[in-house]
C-alpha cells in the first residue's frame, strides 16, 4: 500500500510583489499545481533576474549585472598563527630538500571588484587590503615566502578593460591568472637559473576556453561553460597531461584548464609536460581551481608541473604525501595556492589537515 503524502498544497502568495518571499512562494504554489514546472520556472527566474531579484540569500547582482556570493568576502582572519606555524613547517621542510617554496594566496572576485557591490553591500564589506596586510605582515613575521598578486591584479584593472574575474562565477577569469603567472614566473626566475625566460608574451589574439558556472548553476540557469583565453599564436601545443589515477596520457588540443585537471588533481595528481622547451625546470602545485586557470601560461615556460589539490576534495584522497611526492618528482620549486576566502575562513588545521611530511 503506498503511502499518501500527508502535506497542505502551497496557497497562492499573499506577500507583496516587491517582497523576495512572493516569488519564492510562487515558485512553490506553482510546483504543486501545473504541468512543464521546471522549464517554466526557469523562464520566471530569467525574467526575475531582469528585475533584480535573486531567490537566493547568498548571491547578489552587483554593477553591470555582476554576480557575487556574500559567503566570499572575507569578513574575519581565523586561527592566523596556526595557519602560518604550519606553512612554515612545510616551508622548512621543503627548504631541507633543497626545494623552493612559495606562498600564494589570490583574493577573490568578491575582494578586487568590491566597487561593482551595490552600495549597502560595500558598507558591510572591508576593503582587501585590510586582510591582505595582515597576510604580509604574518609571513614577514614567521619568514614565509609570500608572493602577493594583489597589487598586480588591481593595477591592471587601472589599464585595461579585460575582466580578470568571470562576471558569473568566483573564478578569475584567464585574464586575471595570467598577471598572476607573469608575477609567479619572475619571482621563481629570480631563485632558480633553469628558467632564463620568464615572460609569457601575447599577441592579442585569443582562443576559446573553459569557465565554470557556479553562480548561474546555484540559480537554477542553464550551463555557460565558453570564454576565451588571451593568447599567442605561436604557443606550442606540444602540451601533454598525464594522471596517477587513471594512468592515461592525453595531448593537449584545447586551453588547459579546470575541466581538464580538477578530476585528477582530487584523485592524485596530475603531471603536465611541455614537449617543446628543454629547461628541465620541474614546478610542484598543491593548489585549488585557481591553480588550475593558471596552467595554460604557465606550461609555455615549465617543462614539467606536478599539480595536486592542497587537501581532501570530497573524500576522493585521503591525504597529500608531500614527502613521496618530492621524492618522486624532485620538484625545483614548491607551489601552496589558496584561494582568498578559503585561506582566510577556513579553520586553523583543515586546510593542512591531509599534508604528511
Amino acid at each position: 500500500m503506498i503511502a499518501k503524502e500527508n502535506r497542505k498544497i502551497t496557497p497562492f502568495p499573499k506577500e507583496s510583489l516587491s517582497s523576495k518571499k512572493f516569488y519564492t512562494n510562487f515558485e512553490n504554489w506553482y510546483q504543486d499545481r501545473l504541468r512543464h514546472r521546471d522549464k517554466a520556472i526557469g523562464y520566471w527566474r530569467k525574467i526575475y533576474f531582469e528585475m533584480g531579484i535573486i531567490l537566493k540569500d547568498n548571491i547578489f547582482i552587483g554593477k553591470n549585472d555582476w554576480l557575487f556570493n556574500k559567503h566570499n568576502v572575507i569578513k574575519n582572519f581565523r586561527d592566523a598563527q596556526i595557519k602560518a606555524d604550519s606553512i612554515k613547517k612545510l616551508q622548512e621542510y621543503c627548504k631541507s630538500k633543497g626545494k623552493q617554496f612559495i606562498l600564494m594566496v589570490p583574493p577573490t572576485k568578491e575582494s578586487v571588484y568590491r566597487d561593482y557591490f551595490p552600495m549597502h553591500e560595500q558598507r558591510k564589506a572591508k576593503e582587501y587590503y585590510v586582510w591582505e596586510n595582515q597576510l604580509r605582515r604574518l609571513a614577514s613575521d614567521n619568514k614565509i615566502n609570500y608572493l602577493t598578486v594583489t597589487d598586480e591584479l588591481f593595477a591592471q584593472r587601472k589599464v585595461s578593460e579585460d575582466a580578470l574575474y568571470f562576471n558569473d562565477d568566483h573564478h578569475w577569469s584567464y585574464y586575471g591568472s595570467y598577471v598572476a603567472v607573469d608575477v609567479l614566473l619572475n619571482k621563481i626566475k629570480e631563485q632558480n637559473n633553469k628558467l632564463s625566460d620568464a615572460k609569457v608574451v601575447l599577441d592579442g589574439s585569443v582562443r576559446e576556453a573553459y569557465k565554470e558556472w557556479s553562480y548561474l548553476g546555484q540559480l537554477g540557469f542553464g550551463r555557460n561553460t565558453k570564454t576565451v583565453a588571451p593568447w599567442n599564436k605561436d604557443f606550442t601545443d606540444e602540451i601533454y597531461v598525464s594522471d596517477t589515477h587513471s594512468g592515461k596520457t592525453i595531448k593537449m588540443n584545447k586551453v588547459l584548464s579546470n575541466d581538464t585537471l580538477w578530476g585528477r588533481i582530487v584523485r592524485g595528481e596530475a603531471i603536465i609536460e611541455n614537449k617543446k622547451i628543454g629547461n628541465n625546470l620541474t614546478v610542484l602545485v598543491l593548489g585549488d581551481s585557481y591553480s588550475s586557470y593558471m596552467m595554460p601560461y604557465l606550461s609555455q615556460k615549465i617543462s614539467k608541473i606536478i599539480t595536486t589539490h592542497y587537501r581532501d576534495c570530497a573524500e576522493k584522497k585521503k591525504k597529500v604525501e608531500i614527502g613521496r611526492l618530492l621524492e618522486q618528482y624532485n620538484p625545483d620549486v614548491v607551489i601552496l595556492e589558496i584561494v582568498g576566502n578559503g585561506f582566510f575562513h577556513s579553520k586553523g588545521d583543515n586546510n593542512f589537515k591531509n599534508m604528511v611530511f
